[in-house]
């Protein structure tokens, strides 16, 4: 412990937005204590919050990929991804068979950014919302929606005129066709769909889980340990979080990866850093 080093960050475990210490040692995440702050957290978390570290560390996707998880799958340059998925998921928005899936576990400067590539990249007029299913709830910290920014989403959504959609709605459409080629932002779910039954599925994800797997397009996104951001808890209080450590592997933050995203399918965005981002798109939440 004496040789970590300390950011100061938000917990990602629910709703609530604990504010916390990470502390780090070169780029691996070690634990989260509390910070003190009056008005969301006091002095205190709850203890699945503090382990709730543990999906940056684990399984983590750094490597860009093409083709479902297998003997067939094969490695390539993020770049080369990108223009892979950009190619790939055009076609299908023009004929109105494509969705987007976007997690609440993203920051707000991610979501800003997909939200612009949906609307003006791929002509969108709807999105459905992932993220993780609910868990237990108590009196003091604790919230039942294990998200640390749906209400953030929410925003983003009606900043851009996007109708929300809910996952199950998504597995509906996935399973009678109407839905034939998905991109996501997050990999995290609430309950499980058949992503398998896709003719293309570009997923931006943290982790190498059962959704990621199933991509035929995998770009590896930073999470909220590897960049500076904001989430917005359920009461609709927005807090910031600091970069611990650069990205590691050929990952990037989702906002990154929609931005070259953006690029591949013709459109121009320069942002230099998640603050660049905000002070931008930001304007759009009036």
């Amino acid at each position: 412990v004496w040789f970590m080093s300390a950011a100061r960050s938000v917990c990602t475990g629910c709703a609530r937005g604990c504010n916390t210490f990470l502390d780090y040692l070169d780029d691996t995440t070690f634990r989260y204590r509390p910070r003190e702050n009056e008005a969301v957290n006091k002095e205190w978390m709850c203890d699945d919050g503090r382990t709730s570290f543990r999906h940056v560390n684990n399984y983590r996707a750094l490597k860009a990929r093409e083709g479902q998880d297998g003997p067939q799958a094969k490695v390539v340059a993020r770049g080369e991804a990108i223009t892979k998925a950009a190619s790939t998921l055009a076609p299908f928005a023009k004929a109105g068979k494509l969705a987007a899936l976007f997690s609440p576990v993203a920051a707000l400067e991610d979501l800003l950014v997909a939200a612009l590539v949906a609307t003006e990249g791929f002509g969108l007029k709807e999105i459905y919302v992932g993220g993780r299913g609910d868990g237990w709830q108590d009196e003091l910290l604790k919230r039942a929606d294990e998200n640390p920014n749906r209400k953030g989403l929410e925003l983003v959504a009606a900043a851009f005129g996007l109708k929300v959609r809910p996952f199950a709605n998504l597995s509906v459409a996935m399973a009678n066709g109407s839905i034939t080629a998905l991109w996501a932002v997050g990999s995290e779910t609430p309950a499980t769909a058949d992503f398998l039954k896709l003719e293309a599925f570009v997923c931006q994800a943290y982790n190498a889980d059962e959704v990621s797997k199933a991509a035929t397009v995998l770009l590896p996104a930073s999470p909220h340990s590897e960049m500076d951001g904001t989430f917005v808890n359920f009461e609709g209080r927005a807090q910031r979080f600091e970069l611990a450590y650069w990205p590691t592997g050929d990952s990037q933050p989702h906002w990154a990866l929609c931005a070259e995203l953006a690029k591949a399918l013709g459109l121009i965005y320069r942002w230099k850093n998640s603050r660049e981002v905000f002070a931008d798109l930001g304007k759009r939440f009036g």
